[in-house]
């Protein structure tokens, strides 16, 4: 979609404004917003994890990587988690320079920059804690 959508036009409901500014959007943004929200849900699944047991959920880590990851504990299993969210992150920072190459949506471009910069600076600290 790369046509400048009126959301106006999306709204007949009551209370809604029948003007709206414009929207500009193309498929590189709704790409960047479809793939946030799971990439962003699993890395919150991975912070609540225990060493004991979890189910996959929909994301970037595949089951065996997250199944062999249930079966570790201590030092071994930190050292894995900060292993594999550093991939994570990784993740998060291409599909964010994808949108900023190839998006149009302002909003969703900043969105992406400062994802970029947040996942940069966790990355860092990730990898300090590893040593």
């Amino acid at each position: 979609m790369s046509d400048k959508v009126s959301a106006g036009t999306l709204c007949h409901s009551p209370g809604y404004p029948r003007w709206v500014y414009p929207v500009r959007f193309d498929d590189a943004d709704i790409a960047f917003l479809n793939g946030m929200y799971p990439h962003h849900a699993q890395a919150l699944e991975r912070a609540d994890m225990d060493h004991g047991s979890t189910d996959h959920g929909d994301g970037m880590m595949s089951a065996d990587r997250v199944g062999a990851l249930t079966a570790l504990s201590g030092a071994e299993f930190d050292r894995q988690w900060l292993t594999m969210m550093i991939e994570h992150h990784e993740g998060a920072i291409e599909m964010a320079n994808t949108e900023l190459a190839d998006g149009q949506n302002p909003d969703a471009k900043q969105m992406a920059t400062g994802s970029v910069t947040a996942q940069q600076r966790e990355i860092a600290d990730m990898q300090a804690l590893l040593g």
